[in-house]
């Protein structure tokens, strides 16, 4: 019994077909249709926006705080990627993973005095 099922039983189960569960068949293409109809319409959604003036505002304010976020993110993390990047090319690859399980080692055992 899907959910769907669940809020739309439109159909009386019968005696015998409930017991051998012949309608099995049926139920997997009925679910495949819900789940057709249920997608998200994007060319819809689209459309909404190009024509409501305050709905495109919205949509592009938000872009430009996602993209502002992003830059920030890069411009804060970009000293530590240049420490990351010197420090791989002074151990290598191997250096780094050394690093990092003595780190962890470090962090599982606690600090022992």
């Amino acid at each position: 019994m899907g959910f769907e099922d669940f809020f739309e039983n439109n159909r009386n189960k019968q005696g015998h077909y409930d017991k051998h569960d012949y309608r099995s068949g049926h139920r997997d293409s009925q679910s495949s249709y819900h789940e057709r109809e249920s997608l998200i319409d994007w060319r819809t959604i689209l459309m909404k926006i190009r024509m409501d003036k305050k709905l495109k505002l919205l949509v592009i304010i938000a872009a430009l705080v996602i993209l502002a976020v992003v830059l920030v993110l890069i411009v804060v993390l970009m000293p530590v990627l240049m420490q990351l990047f010197d420090y791989i090319s002074q151990n290598g690859l191997q250096g780094l993973v050394d690093y990092i399980t003595a780190f962890l080692d470090k962090v599982l055992n606690g600090s022992q005095k």
